[in-house]
């Protein structure tokens, strides 16, 4: 967002500030959005990433953002929602029990659908055609234009027609070919510069780069309000040490912010910074307490300029006193002819806060007593707010009279006055309540609370003069008069509520007990597991109050009880994108509890359906996995907070598409939800996009390029990014199963087997060669266009070619502005490894355009020379490693490193570059740690593994799954010196990875088995290369069960669905 325009900023602070006041509890934070299929210099980029960012538009699971997606009329209505609903409009109500288009039932899967349709109806963003909304179909540019201009109004009162009023028209070519009422936006949108073409081709459909844009600019558009900070409201002292600062809009970034508080040059310093949910208000403390004086502040990073303001404040003093009973209470303390009694009182400053402790006795002046007879009053020594009366030996204890004094402090002077009753009684006089103590320190949850988890709340009780009352012998202690214990006096003095019982109940008040917590004693209150019921407890806050009956002082305090969220009803949403054969489906899904509150936890919800509680029904045929049990079949998961039911599905090897239905039911709320997928085609490369690194287009003088399949960005003939690398050997074949060929004989690909070949246009500056591997580009001199082929089938046999036309540039020595080095920068050096660990030096010319090109290490475009404790690797010297020799004993202890460096010289221009090398002692260990699809040319994690049963197996071994890792997947590990390993480096027989010195074993964790067996499933040595899980019989898994399997190197982890076939 740092480089956006400031009028975008201002969107986007108002979309931020209604995720917040929406969400109190969660903070939202955004980062802005990087898309492969979308670079940099992508005209549209801008506009992406923005709309991302502010949550209007998002990109796919694989990464990407398929730019040239065609968007559907549902897409509009849910982006334009989502904007228009960050502009502070509300979701309609009765959005689930009104209807607004015809076919847009309120009880469809699609809820998200359902109420921003109403959301744009009701505020004439959409208008629909005939009643519907026609949610499946692409949206025109002519009818984007009419909803830009309703949407821009809806929010701002004026329409975008409105806004370019007098501005002069510019060309819009094809015109006279949109329908008439659409005419007049479509020039509006050209004359603001939210369309930037000449033709507009108002029959077009939209994509969703264009649309990015669109919509984009059209925020952007003169007339948008300021959302933005501009000053501060208000800035007022609310304490004596603290200061409420309230802006004029909400502050997008409370991080940024910084205050300085001042009193003329005296810095003073700002301990502490609250702020308010909607981020308008700061609450500041400060370190002093003020004075009369007048302080500055001024506050930086939350406008585009620093703000100031003044405060003038007053020194703290005394503003009111107030008795905290009526009770004059004997404390059992007696003379010859006399017995005391006290009372307590408050006093508190101008701001409301208690400030009894900090004024001296001596400001009160004379301290009367009338009614009852008494030898002397006065305020005594030692304690604050407390008044002693000794009272005569014979007035009666329940005399009554009244108590007065003044409280003075220069032009101070405040009058108090109490009528009183004497008693011997100690009460409790308030309650500090401390928290939740669990004692097997359980989280106060739901679930917790059902098991019948003890918990309680504990607090501390002070007397009504304010003194602790202890709990430690408070069971065992009788008070001052009387046979009661001081427990039983708590108990009888404190009334105790909650404000929502469906949350929790307590026990009642004669149950109050003492516990003791990590060495202190407190008072304790239980939970009432008794009253928990099952069906009908809640998550949530509970506010806890007590109340002392003699004082009526009350103190409450929040406990929050954590929802478990057991699923009550899950809806199924439709795919962002189409669903094929042949890969694997993403069903977004809205999971809610019995309070209508997100789960988003997948984890339960796969237990439930392992378990259950979970049922789905589908058709058979149109899943990979067929009719296998639900948890085999099905699996949930959640990536950014957004829940999906995912599955595989079968083949789909016709010319149209086959529809899937999946019924999905809550057991315990009997909810349901169905959905109806249209499964296409299996996908088939369809077109070369562009070669996916611009710096793969530069190849330096007389060195070879090489392009792997995965260097290419393929897209299927669904727009969408292809990313299976070519079966070579899938071919296609008939009905009985035989590999069909074309007339000179040839086996016939299938749509699985593909190539991409490369012919330069000019052989004399780029020459070219390939194979089914790859291809090779070797630079000549020059510059040629070189077009890249891609010949496939589709599934039916059709054969299916793209070219891709690329200029390809040879660059030397003159063409750098400068150059980089890179290297592993740790390089072992403890003693001679076999093979040497390299530093594994590349050396990149820098072009004016930033793109950097590799040197080839060939010794003859460069030369390294190594410094201390460094030698050159062989003649060509283009690389090092450490010179055990010179290093000698220098890192024979655990964490030695010695620092040096290297330097390459250019040998075109004697350029000289000093680059830093480490040498360490430490044995080589897994730094990182990556499974990849084996089948993925974007380098995707494996998340399922197929391992095959026959008949007769007892057991699947570790042997048994490191070989099926093995053929699948795709090990992707590097050490801490830089070093990688894969396939080739791993043994499946001992589970080991083997380095350049020493070895890592990978340990195989087995859990959430999913069978008819269920709990019986027999696992042995699990967590190690040893793990072994059992088939068949009464303790084993068989064919359509499954299992997570959790990999485990060095503290790396990743976890993959495991289907016995």
């Amino acid at each position: 967002m740092a480089n956006q325009p400031k009028k975008y900023k201002k969107f986007v602070a108002t979309a931020a500030t209604a995720t917040l006041v929406a969400s109190a509890i969660v903070p939202v934070a955004s980062a802005a959005a990087s898309f492969p299929d979308v670079a940099e210099n992508n005209s549209h980029a801008e506009a992406i990433n923005a709309l991302v960012e502010a949550g209007i538009i998002k990109g796919y699971e694989d990464g990407t953002f398929k730019p040239n997606a065609q968007l559907t009329r549902g897409h509009v209505v849910k982006m334009l929602g989502k904007w228009v609903e960050a502009q502070g409009f509300e979701i309609p109500a009765d959005y689930n029990t009104v209807q607004r288009f015809d076919d847009v039932a309120v009880d469809a899967a699609d809820q998200e659908l359902v109420k921003y349709a109403a959301l744009v109806k009701d505020t004439g963003v959409f208008l629909g055609s005939d009643g519907d909304l026609n949610a499946a179909d692409s949206i025109t540019r002519e009818n984007m234009a009419l909803t830009l201009d309703r949407a821009y109004k809806a929010v701002f009162k004026k329409s975008l027609v409105e806004l370019a009023e007098g501005s002069t028209n510019l060309t819009v070519s094809d015109l006279a070919t949109a329908k008439e009422e659409a005419r007049e936006e479509i020039q509006a949108l050209r004359n603001l510069g939210i369309s930037n073409v000449n033709t507009f081709n108002p029959k077009d459909t939209v994509t969703r780069a264009q649309f990015a844009s669109f919509l984009h600019r059209t925020i952007e558009a003169e007339g948008t309000p300021s959302t933005e900070v501009g000053a501060i409201k208000s800035a007022t002292a609310t304490k004596v040490n603290e200061v409420t600062v309230v802006f004029d809009a909400p502050v997008a970034d409370t991080e940024a912010a910084k205050f300085a508080f001042a009193r003329g040059t005296t810095a003073i310093n700002v301990t502490d910074v609250d702020w308010s949910e909607d981020k308008t208000t700061a609450v500041l403390t400060v370190d002093t307490k003020f004075v009369d004086a007048t302080y500055n502040l001024t506050v930086t990073g939350v406008a585009e300029k620093e703000l100031t303001a003044s405060i003038k404040t007053t020194r703290e003093e005394v503003s009111s006193i107030e008795f905290n009973s009526s009770t004059l209470v004997l404390t059992g303390t007696e003379t010859a002819t006399a017995k005391e009694a006290r009372i307590t009182f408050s006093v508190y400053n101008q701001y409301g806060e208690e400030i009894t402790d900090d004024i001296p006795t001596s400001r009160y002046k004379d301290l009367k007593i009338s009614g009852i007879d008494e030898e002397s009053i006065e305020f005594p020594a030692g304690y604050k707010g407390v008044i002693s009366v000794m009272v005569d030996e014979d007035e009666d204890d329940d005399a009554e009279g009244s108590i007065s004094f003044t409280y003075e402090n220069g032009e101070v002077e405040i009058d108090v006055d109490q009528d009183v009753v004497l008693s011997d009684e100690i009460e409790p006089g308030s309650v500090e309540i401390k928290g939740v103590y669990s004692p097997t320190d359980e989280e106060l949850s739901t679930k917790n609370l059902i098991d019948g988890d003890e918990f309680y709340i504990i607090f501390s009780v002070k007397d009504q003069f304010g003194a602790t009352i202890d709990p430690e012998y408070a069971d065992k202690q009788n008070v001052a008069s009387g046979d009661t214990t001081i427990l039983e006096q708590v108990q009888d003095g404190l009334r105790v509520d909650v404000s929502n019982k469906d949350i929790f109940a307590l026990v009642d008040e004669e149950d109050i007990e003492v516990k003791n917590v990590d060495g202190k004693w407190y008072f304790a209150i239980a939970i009432d597991s008794e009253e928990v019921d099952e069906d009908d407890i809640v998550g949530g806050e509970n506010t806890v109050t007590f109340r002392a009956k003699a004082t009526g002082e009350e103190s409450s305090s929040v406990i929050k009880v954590t929802d478990s969220a057991e699923v009550y009803k899950i809806e199924l949403s439709s795919p962002d994108e189409v669903v094929a054969g042949d890969e694997e489906v993403k069903v977004p899904v809205f999971a809610y509890d019995q309070n209508g509150e997100s789960i988003t936890d997948a984890a339960e919800l796969n237990d439930d359906l392992r378990d259950g509680k979970i049922k789905i029904d589908w058709d058979a045929d149109r899943v990979a996995l067929g009719n296998a049990a639900a948890s085999t079949v099905f699996t949930f998961i959640e990536e950014d907070g957004q829940l999906y039911l995912t599955f595989d599905s079968a083949d789909n090897l016709g010319d149209e598409a086959e529809e899937l239905d999946i019924d999905i039911e809550v057991d315990k709320s009997g909810e349901e939800s169905s959905i109806t997928l249209d499964i296409e085609p299996n996908a088939h490369p369809e077109s070369l996009v562009k070669i996916a690194d611009n710096s793969n287009t530069y190849i330096y003088k007389g060195a070879t390029l090489e392009l792997a399949y995965d260097d290419f960005v393929i897209e299927d003939q669904y727009g969408r990014v292809f990313d299976k690398f070519s079966d070579t050997d899938s071919y296609q074949k008939d009905s009985n199963g035989n590999i069909v060929r074309d007339s000179e004989g040839n086996p016939i690909p299938s749509w699985k087997n593909y190539t991409i070949t490369g012919k330069s246009l000019n052989e004399n500056n780029v020459s070219t060669s390939s194979d089914t591997s790859g291809l090779d580009l070797v630079g000549i001199d020059g510059n040629a266009t070189v077009e890249f082929t891609l010949t496939s089938r589709d599934v039916e046999g059709n054969l299916v070619t793209d070219v891709l036309s690329t200029t390809i540039r040879t660059v030397e020595a003159s063409d750098f502005d400068s150059y980089k080095v890179y290297s592993d920068e740790l390089v072992y050096g403890k003693d001679d490894a076999s093979p040497a660990d390299n530093a594994n030096i590349e050396v990149y010319g820098v072009l004016g355009n930033g793109v950097e090109v590799e040197l080839p290490a060939d010794g003859i475009a460069y030369k390294v020379l190594a410094g201390d404790y460094l030698t050159v690797t062989d003649t060509d010297e283009v690389d090092v490693k450490a010179d055990i020799t010179e290093i000698g004993t220098n890192l024979s202890d655990a964490g030695d490193r010695i620092e040096t460096d290297v330097t390459v010289v250019i040998n075109g221009d004697g350029s000289r570059i000093e680059h830093k090398i480490t040498l360490a002692e430490a044995t080589p260990k897994v730094a990182s740690f990556e499974l990849e699809d084996a089948d993925s040319l974007n380098g995707n994690l494996l998340k399922s593994l197929d391992i095959n049963v026959t008949s007769g197996d007892t057991v699947i071994t570790a042997t048994d799954i490191y070989a099926a890792l093995l053929s699948q997947g795709s090990f992707d590990i590097e050490d801490q010196y830089g070093e990688d390993l894969d396939n080739d480096d791993f043994n499946s027989s001992t589970g080991e990875f083997t380095f350049f010195r020493g070895k890592q074993k990978l340990g195989l964790t087995i859990s959430d088995i999913n069978s008819a067996n269920d709990d019986d499933v027999e696992v042995r040595s699990n967590g190690t290369v040893s793990t072994k899980i059992y088939v068949g019989g009464n303790n084993g898994v068989v064919e359509g069960d499954s299992f997570n399997l959790t990999l485990t190197i060095n503290g790396k982890t990743q976890t993959v669905k495991v289907y016995v076939k």
